[in-house]
């Protein structure tokens, strides 16, 4: 049997990523019986709204999976560590 790859535009990338998505999680759902999956995310932003640091992941079956996550600045993270210990 052959397949034909289709390359996709950045549209086509977002609605498959989120198709498969939600295959997965079906499927892992029925194999597990948890339906209990969560997006989580947290961020650190300045008075003026600049971002300084965060996290994105998900929650599943009570568990905690990191996707992305980035930290302050040494310059920052000095000072606020600093102001908060």
């Amino acid at each position: 049997m052959v397949f034909d790859v289709e390359l996709l535009d950045e549209a086509q990338c977002v609605e498959l990523e989120m198709a498969l998505v939600d295959h997965i999680y079906q499927f892992n759902g029925k194999a597990t019986g948890y339906f209990d999956g969560s997006l989580l995310g947290g961020s650190i932003r300045t008075d003026s709204g600049e971002l300084m640091g965060g996290f994105s992941g998900h929650t599943w079956g009570r568990c905690l999976r990191r996707h992305t996550s980035f930290g302050l600045a040494k310059s920052t993270e000095a000072q606020v560590l600093g102001e908060h210990s």
